[in-house]
């Protein structure tokens, strides 16, 4: 017998070698999930508000007092085609409404909604291994948390605001308020 030529040797070796490729398990690069938020504070207090939550980030708008309102709430104010009560989140801890209606987001739900906050701080993208599992009570008189989950962004953590727990404790206060009218 005779050896195969170099060129067959090599032909063999390339065709093994490509064989071999697709018996190799597949390596996948794991992407990165990451979730959006929006950092704000309120009353001293830097929150993170899930990006998904809400529908729409709106700087200051002059807010319409409303006689006899439920303590928190700001107001009205027209949005867009809308007329949105307008809740000073810092009533949720126990500050006074103060000058709040800077900047508010509207709550992504059937009743229109605005929560009024101090300061925009800017728009984060992290890691969904960075939010974890927290809780950050409200002020007394509340009966429910604000926050479920915490998140870590450059060294720093911040709570989550729990945008559907806040709007059911508003609906909470609102029917309370009214109910000793109604009798």
């Amino acid at each position: 017998m005779t050896d195969p030529s170099p060129e067959l040797t090599k032909a063999r070796s390339l065709r093994e070698e490509f064989d071999r490729s697709f018996a190799a398990a597949v390596t996948v690069r794991k992407e990165e999930t990451l979730s959006n938020f929006l950092k704000i504070t309120s009353a001293d207090f830097t929150l993170a508000v899930p990006v998904e939550c809400i529908s729409g980030l709106v700087p200051g708008r002059k807010v319409i007092p409303l006689p006899g309102a439920f303590p928190g709430l700001l107001g009205v104010a027209g949005y867009r085609t809308s007329i949105v009560p307008v809740v000073a989140l810092r009533s949720f801890f126990g500050f006074p409404p103060g000058d709040a209606t800077r900047w508010f987001f509207l709550v992504r739900q059937a009743d229109p909604l605005a929560i009024a906050f101090d300061a925009f701080r800017g728009h984060l993208r992290v890691p969904v291994e960075n939010v974890s599992p927290a809780r950050l009570q409200p002020a007394s008189g509340s009966s429910r948390d604000i926050s479920n989950r915490t998140l870590r962004h450059q060294n720093e953590l911040i709570p989550v605001l729990d945008v559907l727990a806040l709007s059911q404790e508003i609906s909470r206060r609102a029917r309370s308020f009214a109910a000793p009218a109604e009798k």
